[in-house]
Parts: C-alpha cells; structure tokens; sequence
C-alpha cells in the first residue's frame, strides 16, 4: 500500500511538474510576443515621427524655393502677392489671426 501511494503521489507530481513548465513556457512565450509587439509599436511610431519631420521639412524647404505670389481673399476683394493677407485690418474683439488662419486662394496648383 506504501509502495502504491508513492508511485500515485510521484506520478501526481511529475504530472504537475509538467503542467507547472508548460505554463512557464507559454508564459515566457507571451512575454517575448509581449515585448516583441511593444518594441514593434515604438518602432513605428519612432518611424512615423520621422517621417512626419521629413514631410515638415520638405514642406519648408519647398515653401523657401518656391514663392509663388497668390491671391488672397480679403475683406477688400481680391488681393495679389504673397504679403496680401497684410492688407486685413483686424477685427476689435477679435483675436488677431495667425498667418495659417488668414483666409486665401492659392493659384491653381
């Protein structure tokens, strides 16, 4: 009878040994996958940040090559040149405008 209930409790143990290292082993498994998406999500936004400096600069370095004059829709009408949205008086009581706030047209392009 002792000798029986040692090889049931061995067998019990072997058994949840196994289960425990499975565990283990899907656990550590979940942790890698875990870190492996984390370090793929900071790389894209690491990418995505360059990308949008690249644009930006681009951006202003095309604004400084090309100074195309525009035409500017002003409380006056119409106006020409690239300075037009000087023209507008501002609006008392009104916060005064940056120059992306200004209202324009641009020429065609």
């Amino acid at each position: 009878m002792l000798n029986g209930t040692l090889v049931a409790s061995a067998a019990r143990l072997h058994r949840v040994r196994e289960e425990l290292l499975s565990t283990l082993l899907a656990f550590a498994s979940l942790t890698s996958d875990l870190r492996r998406a984390a370090a793929v999500r900071i790389a894209r936004s690491v990418a995505y940040a360059a990308l949008r400096a690249q644009i930006r600069r681009e951006f202003e370095e095309h604004m400084k090559r090309d100074n195309r004059p525009v035409t500017v829709m002003t409380s006056a009408g119409l106006v020409k040149g690239n300075d037009a949205w000087l023209c507008e008086q501002p609006i008392p009581g009104l916060p005064e405008r940056t120059i992306s706030q200004q209202p324009h047209l641009h020429d065609g392009r």
